[in-house]
């Protein structure tokens, strides 16, 4: 399970982030994300806010500004 929340920790969100790291395993960029959320400590980078932006709660969120 993967926690998220915003820089001012007014929203904070769980959710499995397995889809996001299945479609990077497919993509073939596995590896090089792993790195990247390693380097920054897996938080408070751009790498660990694109696991968050996959979250299904956001992407829900998003589709209701259509």
């Amino acid at each position: 399970m993967a926690t998220a929340h915003t820089d001012d920790h007014a929203v904070h969100i769980s959710f499995d982030a397995t889809q996001y790291f299945f479609a990077a395993k497919v993509d073939g960029t596995l590896a090089t994300v792993l790195a990247e959320l390693d380097a920054c400590g897996f938080g408070g980078d751009e790498a660990a806010d694109a696991v968050a932006r996959y979250a299904p709660e956001l992407t829900d969120l998003d589709s209701d500004k259509e």
